[in-house]
């Protein structure tokens, strides 16, 4: 891809599990989804720790980035806004395809319990404010 910086892949799951970002109802365990930016001097300088349904919109981590690059010692200041990931009608017909066809037991618990994680989500977002 030609990117100008590495990226890291974590296969043993150690750096998922020092952050805490492990989800242990996907797929065996596999990673909240997570975006860290490492300053040169090693320190995470951004973080956006996103649900399956709600994530930074990658705009923003790139105008972040642009700051960076403008300012080495630039901080992230207040939590990145997110935004919820709402399917299309043809998404949400290959997802029940998927999941009827190539389901497995976490897939259809995730389902199942979706209106339940939708009112939690909700719940928590109006205690915040």
């Amino acid at each position: 891809m030609d990117l100008p910086f590495p990226l890291l892949c974590d296969e043993d799951k150690h750096v998922i599990d020092l952050f805490h970002l492990r989800n242990p109802f996907e797929h065996g365990g596999i990673a909240y989804p997570a975006t860290f930016i490492i300053n040169p001097e090693r320190k995470i300088c951004y973080r956006s720790l996103d649900g399956t349904a709600s994530r930074v919109d990658l705009s923003d981590e790139l105008l972040f980035l642009e700051k960076i690059h403008n300012d080495a010692g630039y901080q992230m200041d207040i939590a990145p806004k997110k935004s919820w990931i709402i399917p299309s009608l043809k998404d949400g017909w290959r997802m029940s395809l998927n999941l009827i066809f190539n389901g497995n037991f976490a897939d259809w618990k995730h389902f199942l319990l979706f209106p339940v994680e939708m009112f939690r989500m909700m719940v928590n977002k109006f205690r915040k404010r």
